[in-house]
């Protein structure tokens, strides 16, 4: 029996420790390592260690160098193991909590059928474990497990004590991401204002300049170490207009409001040697911890080179773009395509320039790409985004993010159109590998629970609707547990394959087969007699029992298998599925190898 919990420290103090860890630590491992000890010392448990979500694959958990070890050398080995062990969600202690985002307790490891690190487990002495998550909201980030000596009960005060550490460190966490997130972000801001083609200028409160690029530089002749320091209006704003200037800034700082925010407006600036220079400024307010700075972007609209530049760095920029980019007419024909998108859709630019993007949609999503692109020429949008397919020119199928926009010909109306796109195929394939994961059991590929109680309750409504029956078979191996003591979980597992697809085989085709966990499977057959229910149950339990070949070994196992039939009246899935457990539960009793059959 698993013995009563005593807590060595009381609930406030653990709870002040993990939060001055979390408050004090330079990373998240320091964090993390500190409030395994607290954690450690406070239940007196001689192993804690941190499982982190993978950044590359969140599916995935992996191990990071955190430990608490009482004893490092008798824990060696167990550490060397788990260091070097990644975990997919559901996998093991830390994928239970992570794919469940709940505590998770095992009293026994030697005897959990889903504890990889069992052996080494028992080797150093280690009995029980306790997972708990670390969160960010909702999401599971990381998750600390630990281990001991002997059996701990899952204690209601000690999870939520636990619930609140995983809290407090999925704050040091985020705070992690936020300064990460900060610091990329305000570099690639940096990168944008230094390489961006037009004059990028930055004022404070009081007029004084603070940002100043190359582009600045170049525009008005004043280099950035003498711009920043010195007051806007006595660089380049010529004089005419420095009152109306020192006046809309104290109107702002005043009342908060500006006519020049959200407009481009057309200016004269000044430059370094006197002559002034039209151009085109857009200008909006940040605030910041010292107040308000001012931001704008200048470009020089007088200057006939500088557009043709801008025409020249387009066509770069579109040549050399990492994305698709491509050129049509209103009737969808090819004008220009760059390398990029040749290359993701494997046609030359001349046998583009030859067909339309019909050409390349699949037939089904046709009628809905003409739709939107008449909706742009239309004028009822200016742009739009959509996920979609194109057809290979070797006849695969790719999904792309298409953006479209419609340029504006002179006389109204579009003159022609500009599409870009991103091959979207791995995380459409991702994202579709997710949706099976979640959705069907690891091993044997069946529908699991979640996909069971879904499928469970679509029938029970169709059965009520249609007055027809179902049933809900149980089906739970005998004496499987010899056969991972005897052969090893390898070969348990390769027997559990074997009899998944041979109830599959002897199914109809419309017949639901789902992995519970373990040995349970469960059967769902709808619209069935009880003479049919009967024949199936035969042919289920014949399938269990035709023997399995593992290596050199012939393993027989049979199956006991409850069954229940819905009746006229309203079922509930829930408790159908109780009821076949019940009655499997009853033919096991009468010694295995049995079947029963209620009516639910």
């Amino acid at each position: 029996m698993p013995s009563e919990p005593t807590f060595p420290w009381d609930t406030l103090r653990l709870l002040q420790a993990v939060t001055k860890a979390a408050n004090e630590a330079s990373t998240v491992d320091d964090a993390m390592h500190k409030a395994l000890s607290a954690v450690c010392a406070a239940f007196a448990w001689p192993v804690g260690h941190y499982y982190h979500r993978s950044e590359g694959d969140p599916a995935q958990l992996v191990p990071a160098p955190v430990w608490h070890l009482d004893d490092g050398a008798r824990f060696d080995a167990f550490r060397r193991v788990s260091d070097a062990l990644c975990l997919r969600l559901g996998q093991g202690l830390p994928g239970r909590v992570a794919a469940t985002g709940r505590p998770a307790w095992i009293n026994d490891l030697g005897a959990d059928e889903n504890f990889p690190r069992a052996r080494w487990a028992a080797e150093a002495g280690l009995v029980a474990g306790f997972g708990f998550p670390v969160l960010v909201g909702a999401e599971v980030v990381g998750v600390l497990e630990f281990f001991s000596s002997s059996a701990v009960a899952a204690e209601p005060q000690l999870v939520e004590v636990m619930n609140q550490v995983g809290t407090q460190l999925g704050r040091v966490v985020e705070r992690s991401r936020a300064a990460r997130a900060l610091a990329d972000s305000e570099e690639r801001m940096r990168l944008i204002v230094e390489t961006a083609s037009d004059a990028f200028v930055g004022m404070d409160s009081c007029g004084v300049i603070v940002d100043w690029n190359s582009a600045a530089e170049a525009l008005f002749g004043w280099s950035r170490a003498e711009a920043i320091g010195a007051r806007l209006a006595d660089t380049i704003i010529p004089v005419r207009y420095r009152a109306a200037h020192d006046q809309g800034l104290a109107r702002f700082l005043d009342t908060g409001e500006a006519v020049v925010f959200g407009q481009r407006l057309e200016l004269q600036a000044l430059h370094r040697n006197g002559h002034e220079v039209p151009m085109e400024l857009s200008i909006w307010p940040v605030r910041v911890s010292t107040g308000v700075r001012f931001n704008a972007f200048v470009h020089d609209i007088s200057d006939r080179r500088r557009a043709q530049a801008a025409t020249e760095r387009f066509q770069i920029a579109f040549d050399d773009a990492p994305i698709g980019m491509v050129l049509t007419d209103v009737a969808g024909r090819f004008l220009q395509a760059n390398r990029a998108y040749c290359e993701m859709l494997g046609y030359g630019e001349d046998e583009l320039s030859a067909m339309t993007f019909a050409d390349i949609t699949p037939d089904d999503e046709l009628a809905a790409s003409m739709e939107q692109f008449e909706r742009l020429l239309a004028g009822e949008m200016r742009s739009y985004r959509i996920e979609k397919r194109y057809v290979h020119a070797d006849g695969h199928l790719v999904w792309v993010l298409l953006s479209v926009s419609g340029v504006p010909a002179p006389g109204g109306g579009i003159a022609y159109v500009i599409g870009q796109i991103e091959d979207i195929s791995e995380r459409k394939e991702f994202e579709a590998k997710l949706a099976r994961q979640a959705l069907h059991d690891p091993l044997t590929g069946l529908p699991n629970r979640l996909l069971l109680m879904d499928r469970l309750r679509q029938a029970i409504w169709r059965a009520e609707r249609d007055a027809t029956s179902l049933a809900l078979m149980f089906v739970d191996l005998d004496h499987f547990k010899q056969v991972n003591d005897s052969l090893g979980h390898e070969a348990g597992d390769r027997v559990l394959s074997s009899i998944a697809q041979r109830l599959v085989a002897c199914l109809r085709p419309a017949d639901t087969a789902a992995r519970l966990g373990g040995d349970e499977f469960v059967i769902l057959c709808e619209r069935v007699d009880e003479q049919e229910t009967r024949a199936l149950t035969s042919r289920v339990t014949a399938a269990v029992d035709a023997p399995s070949v593992v290596g050199a070994h012939q393993v027989a196992i049979t199956a006991s298998v409850g069954v229940v039939m819905s009746g006229p009246a309203p079922a509930d899935a829930e408790a159908l599925l109780r009821e076949a457990d019940a009655a499997m539960y009853r033919a096991k009793a009468a010694g295995k190898g049995r079947s029963e059959i209620v009516e639910g």
